[in-house]
């Protein structure tokens, strides 16, 4: 018996320890890179919502004298926040560009936007990413005609699936390790029961989950979109196999793939700085 509850309690510290350590690692992000002391962009928050529920975000602007700027929103992976996109961000604006972080709604157990994990989907994100395009491509000092989608792993499914059904809506498309995976691992595996979830990553994968990602034809549902789509897959990634990405390039009318020496599922600053590099390069091109 007293074993039990001291393993009961070393348990219950490791877990509150394991939150103040989250916390403070939360807190030193939102202060390196999450402020308004930086003197080349001014931030906002954006209150957006879809089905009454928040969608937390916040955009960034260059500072400096234009009137409209190119957009590039930034769509995290599963079971991260929009803290995992914050240096794609900073990059962007200084190359001149708006950009735009948020969180999906149920996108993580650390989301910052409303709904629960168990709700979330590939295709409940993409009406998300839906809701964002449509309210933002409406402000004043956004180039409506010049808006452009990265997405990292899971988040880049939802940019396809997005630039896909809404082609005429988006520029270019920039697909970071795309986990286009996720749809045979939803075809895989059992659905499970009502209230039942599956735990992937130390995250939950809901019974929406599965028969979602099991609508979704692999390839065939990302190919509409007839613009440039640029692919860039770490030749180290053990989560997404680099297959799918050059079977993409494949199917897509106007796709490039730049295969990243030296780097896997996250990618590092560096390989960061080198994705931007192209992504502003393209951008810049304003080819049709």
């Amino acid at each position: 018996m007293l074993l039990n509850t001291i393993l009961l309690l070393s348990i219950l510290l490791i877990v509150i320890l394991l939150c103040i350590i989250f916390r403070i690692v939360d807190y030193i992000l939102d202060n390196t890179f999450d402020n308004d002391n930086n003197d080349f962009f001014t931030m906002q928050r954006l209150d957006i919502t879809r089905d009454n529920k928040s969608i937390y975000g916040t955009l960034c602007l260059p500072s400096d004298d234009k009137k409209k700027y190119p957009l590039v929103i930034l769509a995290h992976g599963f079971g991260v926040n929009h803290k995992s996109m914050i240096k794609y961000s900073r990059m962007v604006v200084r190359e001149g560009f708006a950009s735009f972080t948020f969180d999906f709604l149920g996108g993580s157990s650390f989301n910052y936007s409303d709904g629960d994990m168990e709700d979330m989907s590939v295709l409940t994100e993409e009406k998300d990413l839906k809701e964002i395009v449509d309210y933002i491509k409406k402000l004043d000092y956004i180039d409506e005609d010049n808006v452009y989608l990265l997405g990292h792993s899971q988040g880049a499914v939802v940019c396809a699936l997005y630039a896909s059904n809404y082609p005429d809506e988006i520029k270019k498309l920039f697909l970071i390790n795309p986990a286009f995976i996720l749809v045979d691992h939803t075809k895989e595996n059992e659905i499970p029961k009502k209230g039942d979830a599956l735990v992937k990553y130390d995250e939950v994968q809901g019974r929406k989950y599965f028969l979602d990602g099991r609508k979704i034809e692999l390839y065939d549902s990302f190919t509409n979109f007839k613009g440039e789509v640029h692919i860039f897959h770490g030749e180290n990634d053990k989560v997404v196999p680099l297959i799918y990405s050059k079977k993409a390039r494949r199917a897509y009318k106007d796709a490039y793939i730049y295969i990243m020496n030296d780097e896997g599922h996250m990618i590092s600053e560096s390989g960061i700085k080198k994705i931007i590099d192209i992504v502003s390069k393209k951008i810049n091109s304003r080819k049709n």
